[in-house]
């Protein structure tokens, strides 16, 4: 892989980052420069290889094993992000259930900050989710496509799965400011089951 970064001869924005203890695949990739310089991508193969696809992961999208486990999910989703966290902002953070937060990838992450779920507890999602991506279906932009300001959408969701209220985003999801219009609250999505162990276990701590 050969990263470069021609553009204008300069760095228009980002911050160099330097990781330890990062799990690299068995494939090693030689690099003539960082990844962060690069405006252009390029890679060849040799002998059989074929390449037949560029492709990115899902914003909003974590291994189906982690259900009723809300609070990793956050953490798996923000170490993925955009997020570029300094060491202050990590301090403060200890003494919330978003300790374990990393710095996160900065300019090269997969999704925004914003777009990482919210929590009840560590186990449960909240049933409202106020700007997320909801499925790979669900256009970018609904409607016309210069409207932007509908890039996100607040959709009704299962507690335990953090997945969209009954799988259907259609039902379930609305644009973000028109959901801020008509104060969508989600209430069918509320599980009273899951409610009644969050309020038993909170007379607990208590």
């Amino acid at each position: 892989m050969i990263y470069r970064h021609n553009f204008q001869n300069k760095i228009s924005e980002g911050k160099r980052q330097i990781r330890t203890g990062i799990l690299r695949p068995k494939v090693k990739v030689d690099s003539k420069s960082s990844t962060f310089n690069a405006t252009r991508f390029e890679f060849t193969a040799t002998g059989r290889a074929v390449f037949d696809r560029f492709a990115f992961g899902q914003c909003d999208a974590w291994p189906k094993n982690m259900e009723m486990q809300c609070q990793k999910v956050r953490e798996w989703i923000h170490a993925r992000s955009k997020a570029n966290m300094t060491e202050e902002t990590l301090a403060q953070l200890q003494s919330t259930p978003d300790a374990n937060f990393t710095r996160g990838l900065g300019t090269f992450g997969n999704n925004m900050e914003s777009f990482i779920p919210t929590c009840l507890t560590k186990k449960y999602f909240n049933w409202f989710q106020g700007t997320v991506h909801p499925d790979r279906e669900t256009p970018m932009y609904p409607g016309e496509p210069a409207n932007k300001e509908k890039r996100a959408y607040c959709c009704c969701t299962n507690m335990k799965t953090g997945r969209v209220f009954e799988d259907d985003p259609e039902k379930n999801c609305i644009s973000t400011p028109t959901c801020i219009t008509l104060g969508w609250t989600c209430v069918r999505a509320y599980d009273p089951v899951v409610g009644g162990e969050i309020y038993e276990e909170g007379k607990k701590e208590h």
